[in-house]
């Protein structure tokens, strides 16, 4: 996923490619228009927020919640 969340990055021309960016997705992406940039932009930000979310996010998902989430009843 964190090489898709480089090629996301580097498509719109906002930052630079490097060895690690995938040549090959960037070319399936097809040439960067305005929805495209929009819609690479935020599934960049969605991806990463996943794979490293804020300390409060992760704080909240580490509570026990309420005995009937946990057990299905």
């Amino acid at each position: 996923m964190e090489a898709v969340c480089r090629a996301l990055k580097v498509f719109p021309g906002t930052a630079e490619s490097d060895e690690k960016t995938d040549r090959e997705l960037l070319a399936q992406l097809g040439e960067p228009t305005e929805p495209k940039k929009w819609l690479a932009a935020s599934l960049d930000k969605t991806i990463r927020l996943q794979l490293d979310p804020p300390t409060e996010v992760r704080a909240m998902s580490a509570l026990a919640g309420p005995e009937w989430l946990r057990t299905g009843r």
